[in-house]
């Protein structure tokens, strides 16, 4: 008999169309290590029937099961798992550039964006979405599109800049359906999972990469194989180095202050607030929850940074409100642009704590709970890669 092999399994899986909807054509395969644990709560009584047996009976009256993962920051993969977790107000715009050419001669450039009213790509002379009466043009990415004696040219490698901003009001967020297991032996199929919170975190102190790590709950697992298993995308690895830091305050735009030469250390923590709900179903049915709600929730932001200055200090001190831009970088795609996973947060310092970098200089570490805003946003997720879909 086959024993089963760590080296063999997989966790791979897909959005389901609707909440419990099971999916048996997997279209993401996760590059981290991860388990799908079973669970079940058991009612067992105490016996009383003058023996010394302290159970007699038991039942099981509820299951469900647990998910993990943990590995490598993945751009590839981000967009789909903050589908689960942060979800509203997602746009995808094409950092690609166009090139106006006419009689051989380039005459203009500008940029592609993904109008949301059909998802089509566009040019426009504005380098963005046309404004009414402003003529446009369709783009075939990597080609070229020709208006009149006008030719419209894609070039250089396109990169796609996607932007999740969470809805504080509504439950929008997407359920999945995962495989884990080793093929050889039994792979087990969870369905109607859900994130309950993500962390990405970078130490340039330590000689790891940029990684991430993510609990989540689901159905209670049946053995299933999947109908096929997607192709594992070569995503690139992103190292604690290049990451970078805004900190702003006042009217200053998110974005405006850079903290260089100090950063040490991140770690970004969001939640979804999911919760799960069992309700009777009468005796036909399941034991599984029924259905899931939001509870309120927050992100945080962890960082430790050298202390050559009392500027963070001060602004703990004071409580002042403050707006974070946390980006971790990878490799060029074109040009300028980058594989980057970027993370905004608003609100003032929270915990204080000392530290101490390598054994020569003082660390101050802060930490930043997301609060309401009510012109902007609470906290945000932009991830640039180089997919065009989920």
């Amino acid at each position: 008999m086959a024993s089963t092999e760590l080296a063999f399994e997989y966790l791979i899986g897909a959005t389901e169309l609707a909440h419990g909807t099971e999916i048996d054509i997997p279209t993401h395969i996760l590059n981290v290590a991860g388990k799908v644990t079973p669970r079940k709560a058991v009612y067992r009584p105490a016996d009383s029937r003058q023996r010394l047996d302290e159970y007699a009976r038991s039942t099981f009256v509820r299951k469900w099961s647990e998910t993990e993962g943990a590995g490598p920051l993945d751009t590839l993969n981000m967009p789909w798992l903050l589908e689960s977790l942060v979800r509203s107000g997602i746009t995808r715009v094409l950092q690609g550039t166009a090139i106006m050419w006419h009689a051989g001669h380039a005459y203009g450039a500008g940029t592609f964006t993904v109008p949301t009213v059909d998802n089509n790509f566009y040019y426009s002379s504005s380098g963005g979405t046309a404004g009414a009466g402003e003529p446009v043009w369709p783009v075939v990415v990597g080609g070229t599109v020709v208006d009149n004696d006008i030719t419209w040219t894609c070039v250089g490698a396109p990169a796609y800049l996607w932007t999740y901003t969470p809805d504080m009001d509504a439950d929008d967020l997407a359920s999945q359906t995962l495989f884990w297991g080793d093929p050889a032996i039994t792979v087990w199929r969870s369905v109607y999972h859900m994130l309950d919170t993500l962390t990405i975190a970078g130490d340039v102190g330590g000689t790891g990469g940029v990684t991430m790590a993510f609990k989540g709950g689901a159905y209670f697992p049946t053995e299933h194989d999947p109908d096929s298993v997607p192709t594992a995308r070569a995503a690139p690895l992103l190292v604690p180095y290049e990451m970078q830091l805004w900190i702003d305050s006042g009217v200053d735009a998110i974005g405006t202050t850079a903290i260089t030469g100090r950063v040490v250390g991140a770690e970004f923590t969001i939640a979804s607030g999911v919760t799960r709900k069992w309700c009777a179903t009468g005796p036909a049915g399941a034991v599984n929850f029924q259905s899931t709600g939001r509870k309120k929730r927050h992100a945080e932001l962890k960082l430790t940074m050298e202390l050559p200055g009392t500027t963070q200090y001060d602004q703990w001190v004071a409580h002042t409100t403050l707006k974070a831009r946390l980006r971790f970088s990878g490799p060029v795609i074109a040009e300028t642009l980058r594989h980057y996973v970027q993370l905004d947060i608003y609100g003032p310092f929270e915990a204080l704590e000392w530290g101490e970098l390598e054994g020569s200089n003082r660390t101050i570490q802060l930490s930043i709970l997301s609060e309401m805003q009510s012109t902007t946003y609470d906290f945000q997720v932009v991830v640039q890669n180089n997919r065009n879909a989920l």
